[in-house]
């Protein structure tokens, strides 16, 4: 059969390869066996030909064809065979249809294509060797990933998070093992990438490598292969001597931290059996995972090692009980807030404040707040006190309280803004008129005095 030339410009030429290619698919072509494999040659020759042309459009319509129709691997053959004969740009287009195609026939020409002389060829067969290569093409793929120009490593690097094949991990692990840190630290961040959870044991070996590089993608494929189970091979990693400073550190306990988001309670105990094998550095980690993890054992440790721990582990523990959101916690804080020590003293105190601050929308715990007031040493203390008093409930015994505060305390603004807004929410209280119009007795404050002025003529029919 012979090919028709269609001579014709811009939007005609492309509707033009449409037609005919339509025509050739759909009517001028008999209908394939049930048993056809192969494209028929002349919708082959007319792909061809629509690659070879200089007009991106018509171009774009054989390659689709190449994506989508004329199965077979002759055809196959057929369309790497025409590599050679293109120009730099529709070579790499081809390479890419030919990757997206997915027929392994085309995978040595796609080798062949990466000691391209053209960039864009060698970033195109890069690409598409993530769909056609296999264990074989790790090396290279590998290689290229932390040493080629960037765009060849970004290909490079996706190409092998898409490889394909029961033995690709199995082989990423066996090449990492002797490969310079660079491509090591390729290959592991592929196999977290792919979640490659048989290569843990490898992985954990890495993260105590003692090169930065290694160990830092050892440790980012760690946190996102580990499982809660996993626990206590990681808390064995603040024992390596190569990840002693504080950047590793750092990062293995956002792996701990991943854990015990993940598992909570299940945790603990791998978390508490870890404080005793470890430096001081670690132990305050440990505690940070903890939290972390929640749960009554969780907290009984923390407290411990407030109790008994050495003056760095002591001062993480009550930073870390006074954010714990157990009221379980508030006689204990209440002990550590009358200390004499200000940091404890201070500490102690903004975590009752938050245990007073109910969450949800349970208003504040007006009873605790009272008791806080009076162990509230400085004003910047009073202030926080105060501005928790602002959600509390709107009782006629909490809005006396605070205008009893009225004439001893030099924060006159704050506390009437804290009566302002018990009173806002204190429909039937008989005590917020009063309390009202001593606000306006004894502050300035503009908005306090125009909302109690608001809230009283609301209110006037009750008073």
């Amino acid at each position: 059969m012979r090919m028709i030339s269609v001579r014709m410009t811009g939007k005609r030429r492309v509707a033009g390869g449409v037609l005919l290619l339509g025509l050739l698919t759909a009517t001028w072509l008999p209908a394939p066996r049930a048993d056809a494999g192969d494209a028929d040659e002349a919708l082959l020759e007319m792909i061809g030909e629509l690659i070879r042309e200089p007009d991106r459009d018509m171009r774009a319509l054989g390659l689709q064809q190449v994506r989508e129709q004329a199965p077979g691997e002759s055809a196959t053959r057929r369309f790497v065979e025409l590599l050679p004969l293109l120009l730099p740009e529709p070579q790499a287009a081809l390479i890419e249809a030919l990757g997206e195609r997915g027929d392994p026939v085309a995978r040595s020409a796609v080798v062949a294509a990466l000691d391209s002389d053209h960039r864009e060829v060698r970033v195109a067969a890069l690409r598409a060797l993530g769909v056609l290569g296999g264990a074989g093409d790790v090396p290279r793929l590998a290689t290229l990933a932390a040493t080629g120009v960037p765009d060849e490593q970004r290909a490079a690097a996706e190409a092998l998070l898409r490889l394909r094949g029961e033995d690709i991990h199995s082989a990423m692990v066996a090449i990492g093992e002797s490969a310079q840190p660079g491509v090591r630290a390729q290959l592991l961040r592929a196999l977290g990438a792919r979640n490659a959870t048989e290569a843990l044991p490898a992985v954990i070996q890495a993260a105590g490598h003692r090169d930065p590089i290694v160990q830092t993608a050892a440790l980012k494929a760690l946190r996102q292969l580990a499982s809660p189970g996993d626990t206590d091979q990681v808390v064995r990693l603040l024992n390596e001597p190569n990840l002693g400073t504080p950047a590793a550190r750092e990062r293995v306990l956002r792996i701990l931290l991943t854990l015990g988001a993940r598992g909570g309670e299940t945790c603990v105990p791998a978390l508490r059996e870890g404080l005793d094998r470890v430096e001081e550095a670690g132990e305050i980690v440990l505690l940070q995972a903890l939290a972390r993890a929640g749960g009554s054992a969780a907290l009984e440790t923390v407290l411990d090692r407030f109790e008994n721990g050495p003056p760095a582990v002591r001062r993480e523990a009550l930073r870390i009980l006074s954010r714990w959101p157990d009221p379980a916690l508030i006689p204990r804080l209440l002990e550590i807030a009358e200390s004499d020590d200000l940091r404890q003293h201070v500490l102690a105190l903004r975590g009752l404040v938050r245990l007073a601050e109910t969450p949800g929308e349970r208003p504040a715990d007006a009873e605790l707040l009272s008791r806080l007031w009076t162990l509230a040493r400085r004003p910047d203390e009073q202030r926080l006190v105060l501005a928790a008093y602002g959600r509390a409930a709107g009782t006629d015994a909490t809005l006396a309280e605070l205008v009893s505060l009225l004439d001893d305390s030099p924060l006159v603004d704050e506390i009437a803004l804290a009566i302002v807004a018990i009173a806002d929410r204190a429909d039937d209280s008989v005590a917020a008129g009063p309390a009202l119009q001593r606000v306006l007795q004894t502050t300035q404050h503009a908005w306090a005095r125009e909302r109690a002025e608001q809230l009283l003529e609301e209110f006037s029919g009750s008073f």
